[in-house]
């Protein structure tokens, strides 16, 4: 799923990732397995927590599915609208984003603020202009 930054992540992808991987984790890396290892930051604890209730199969863990799925189908839905932005800022995104892929979509980046994180990494600082918070990376 991640071929670029973290911020850019499209939240609708995350949503769908997150419901796959919990009807079908035979087939995927459990949390804390070589292809989704476990954070070694303040938040370790808590990760691990939900790896471990994740992983259990129980009526709490399809809860906590069903509650992560339903938050991030409503950050993407509220940030769709971009109340954040100016009418200007909004077309010239608008258009920007339009020229350079033909779509738009939701990142990451776009709801991390609303979740307390920041900077967000992000590829193309322009696909963002308006947002405040984000971090343009070098390519290449």
């Amino acid at each position: 799923m991640r071929t670029g930054e973290i911020g850019d992540i499209r939240v609708d992808l995350l949503a769908d990732e997150l419901l796959l991987w919990a009807r079908l984790g035979r087939e995927f890396p459990r949390p804390g397995e070589r292809g989704w290892p476990a954070p070694d930051g303040p938040y370790a604890d808590r990760w691990d927590a939900l790896a471990d209730v994740l992983i259990a199969g129980t009526d709490r863990g399809r809860s906590v599915v069903r509650a992560v799925t339903t938050v991030l189908k409503e950050l993407e839905f509220i940030a769709r609208s971009r109340p954040y932005l100016q009418e200007a800022s909004r077309a010239a995104l608008m258009e920007y984003r339009f020229a350079a892929q033909g779509c738009d979509t939701v990142t990451l980046a776009e709801v991390a603020p609303a979740l307390g994180v920041s900077p967000v990494p992000v590829q193309d600082i322009a696909w963002y202009a308006g947002f405040a918070g984000l971090e343009g990376l070098p390519t290449g």
